[in-house]
C-alpha cells in the first residue's frame, strides 16, 4: 500500500502559511528564510504565531491542487491498484472540510484518509500496512524512514536532514518513474 501525507506532499500548505504570515505581520522575508529561520523577532513570538495559524481552517482549503499532482498520485494508485491511503496530521475540527477537499480535488480513493492526532503516522503505517510513503516533516520523516520505502519532498525545512534510505524527490510527479525502477 502506498501513502501520502497531504500538507507539502499533495497540498501547498505552507506556501499559503508564508502568505498568510507575511501579511500578518507585515513581515520583508524570503519563503526560503521564512521556513529557515522562522521569521521571527523571537523563537517565542514564532511559535506562538504557527501554534495559532496552524488552527486556522482556511488555510488547509483555500487552493486547488495543481493537475499535474493529481495525475501523479492516480498513477502511484495504478501501480499499487487502487491500494493507497491519506495520512495527515491536520488539526482536529477540519476533517469534515478535508475530506470535502480531497473529493473537490478528485483524488483516488478518498474514502482512506487517516487523521493521526490520536496515533502517531508510525503506528497507522504498521497497522494498514503501508510499505511506502511521501512524507515531508522532519519529525515523520525520522519515525517512517526505517518501517517504509520512503520519499522524501526536498523542501528547505527538511534540507539538513541526512537520510539513510529514503528518497529525495522534487514533487510526488517524481515518484511514478522510481516505482517502476524499482525504488
Amino acid at each position: 500500500m502506498f501513502g501520502f501525507d497531504i500538507d507539502g506532499v499533495l497540498y501547498p500548505w505552507h506556501e499559503l502559511a508564508y502568505e498568510w504570515a507575511i501579511e500578518a505581520l507585515h513581515e520583508d522575508i524570503s519563503f526560503d528564510d521564512f521556513w529557515r529561520k522562522g521569521g521571527f523577532v523571537s523563537q517565542n513570538e514564532g511559535s506562538i504565531f504557527l501554534n495559532n495559524m496552524v488552527r486556522n481552517p482556511l488555510l488547509y482549503n483555500k487552493r486547488s491542487i495543481p493537475p499535474y499532482i493529481v495525475d501523479a498520485a492516480w498513477k502511484i494508485s495504478d501501480i499499487f491498484e487502487g491500494k493507497i491511503c491519506y495520512i495527515t496530521s491536520r488539526p482536529a475540527g477540519i476533517e469534515a472540510d478535508t475530506m470535502s477537499w480531497v473529493h473537490r480535488n478528485k483524488l483516488p480513493r478518498p474514502e482512506m484518509i487517516f487523521f493521526s492526532k490520536n496515533m502517531p503516522k508510525d503506528t497507522i503505517v504498521k497497522e494498514i500496512g503501508v510499505t511506502h510513503f511521501v512524507e515531508d516533516h522532519h519529525k515523520y520523516i525520522t519515525q517512517l524512514e526505517p518501517i517504509v520505502q520512503l520519499y522524501v519532498i526536498d523542501m528547505i525545512y527538511n534540507e539538513h536532514m541526512k537520510l539513510s534510505t529514503a528518497i529525495r524527490v522534487n514533487d510526488i510527479s517524481d515518484i511514478p518513474a522510481l516505482i517502476k525502477k524499482g525504488y
